[in-house]
């Protein structure tokens, strides 16, 4: 088919081909755009979770990317680790407080909340939520991230992140950190310089991470925390 003809000698388009054109390149523009931010985010996670990309790169271990751990989009949905959150009180060893955790929508966003009244009783005192970070057999590296990053919102008792790692084998050594937490959205940025021993004379091995938890204690009372995201930064 002719979608063109000639006047004066100068080739002319006609317009509605013209148009179409122009919308079939737009399209593929948004598509383009669309695979291309598809393709980055695959690349980025991939690439900071694998130590030899890294290496290869002769970037030796700089501090350039993070890694989404969860968005709890979906009730009963795996971490993108692939492994599913716990929840657990301070019941296992002796304790009284009381925990409840389900998948909620809090303001429009998707995420994981957990409540409950921490109590003091039989030495207890505490109320978690944790994820494990060991898949096919190996430990989380985190030695080329800055610290863990949570988009939280709560209130009551206060609030941490623990670490676990491989070096550790009794149930109360782990690593420590504040989560200052308050009633409205916050993204937090935790260091890991700020996380300190508990119960361990250990130091935080980077190389060899196999729990998160976010736990409310040490404090009798009401809490309740709401999460949005949690990440490696």
């Amino acid at each position: 088919m002719r979608l063109s003809f000639s006047w004066g000698g100068i080739p002319v388009v006609p317009f509605a081909y013209q148009k179409a054109r122009m919308r079939w390149s737009a399209s593929v523009d948004a598509v383009s755009t669309k695979v291309i931010a598809v393709f980055v985010a695959f690349v980025s996670e991939w690439v900071c979770m694998n130590d030899a990309v890294v290496a290869n790169m002769g970037l030796k271990k700089a501090r350039f990317c993070m890694l989404i751990i969860d968005t709890f989009d979906a009730a009963n949905q795996p971490s993108r680790l692939g492994t599913q959150w716990l929840a657990f009180s301070d019941q296992v060893m002796g304790g009284r407080s009381q925990l409840r955790v389900w998948h909620d929508r809090v303001d429009g966003r998707a995420c994981l909340s957990f409540a409950g009244m921490v109590r003091l009783e039989n030495r207890g005192g505490f109320i978690q939520v944790a994820l494990p970070l060991v898949t096919r057999s190996h430990p989380f590296r985190a030695d080329h991230f800055s610290g863990i990053q949570v988009v939280v919102k709560g209130y009551g008792t206060p609030f941490y992140l623990h670490l676990k790692t491989a070096s550790l084998r009794l149930p109360w050594e782990h690593f420590e950190a504040p989560l200052p937490v308050a009633k409205d959205w916050q993204t937090l940025h935790v260091p890991f310089a700020q996380f300190v021993p508990r119960g361990t004379g250990e130091r935080l091995d980077l190389t060899g991470l196999t729990r998160l938890g976010i736990v409310a204690g040490k404090a009798a009372g009401e809490a309740h925390l709401a999460i949005a995201q949690v990440a490696f930064y």
